[in-house]
């Protein structure tokens, strides 16, 4: 009896357990049962939503297109309206101010009116030249020079014309075209086709004849010098110069002051400051001394 009443027992407390066992494992995994169900439900609600979107969205955008279409239609129309209505108020500005004013047609024939005919000095061919003039041919009538008033320098120099004394010295070099002569500075002989004429640093020259200014230059040998055209294929050269006061195309008179004696050029250290004066007849270079009176 006792037996059979613990054999009872012991089912009993078999039972017990195993419940207990059960209903801590469920109570363990409800926490995971329960996230998994969240999990599940969520991804569901997610699904349904983005269905959703799916079908809502064409309409949506459909409708965006239709009112930004919509309305730059409605700013192009009012741009041109004002543009147009711009135009056409200019245009009346312009009626207006063609009413008042002269036009441009009659201001240009003003205009033309108003300036003088200069095309008879402007096509004249028959312009003087520094060569004729110094040949000694007259001035034409009609010749722009006449036209303006100039009437350019006649120049006259012939094999018996004389020339004066540009600065007042000694010849220390004399012109030498059949021999040659000792040029001290160079230590050499060589043939001079001028003369040198002894002057102090800054002593003025004057024009030898009348003549006009054909070239302003300046060289090693003979520094800043003056050529000038005296008539009939006559030049006059003047050399070793500074400050000078003529110009180019200038007509001087015999006497006017072309510039002053300079420093002499490293050719003629030790024949000291001088002028140094070549006269040509065209090519050919001829001693000044048988000209100065």
């Amino acid at each position: 009896m006792n037996n059979a009443k613990n054999f009872g027992k012991t089912i009993i407390e078999v039972i017990e357990v195993r419940r207990n066992q059960i209903s801590t494992f469920i109570k363990e995994k409800a926490f995971l049962i329960l996230l998994l169900v969240s999990i599940l439900a969520v991804a569901g609600i997610v699904a349904v939503n983005m269905a959703k979107d799916e079908k809502d969205t064409p309409p949506k955008l459909l409708t965006e297109l239709e009112t930004e279409t919509t309305k730059v239609e409605q700013e192009t129309r009012q741009q041109a309206e004002k543009e147009t209505t711009s135009k056409a108020e200019e245009e009346s500005k312009q009626v207006a101010m063609e009413e008042t004013y002269p036009g441009d047609a009659v201001l240009a024939e003003r205009e033309t009116d108003s300036v003088p005919d200069i095309s008879n000095l402007m096509d004249a061919t028959d312009e003087p030249t520094w060569e004729n003039v110094a040949e000694g041919e007259p001035v034409e009538e009609g010749d722009p020079a006449e036209a303006v008033g100039v009437t350019p320098m006649q120049l006259s120099f012939y094999e018996d014309s004389k020339l004066a004394w540009p600065v007042e010295g000694n010849v220390i070099l004399d012109f030498s075209m059949d021999a040659t002569v000792y040029f001290s500075t160079l230590k050499q002989y060589k043939y001079n086709p001028a003369i040198l004429i002894q002057g102090e640093v800054n002593t003025p020259v004057i024009a030898a004849a009348d003549g006009v200014v054909t070239e302003i230059s300046s060289n090693e040998e003979i520094g800043d010098f003056v050529t000038m055209a005296l008539g009939n294929d006559y030049s006059l050269q003047y050399g070793q110069l500074k400050a000078l006061e003529v110009s180019m195309g200038e007509e001087v008179k015999a006497g006017d002051i072309i510039g002053y004696i300079s420093e002499p050029s490293k050719y003629y250290v030790i024949e000291g400051s001088h002028l140094y004066l070549k006269l040509m007849n065209g090519e050919k270079p001829v001693d000044p001394l048988d000209y100065i009176q």
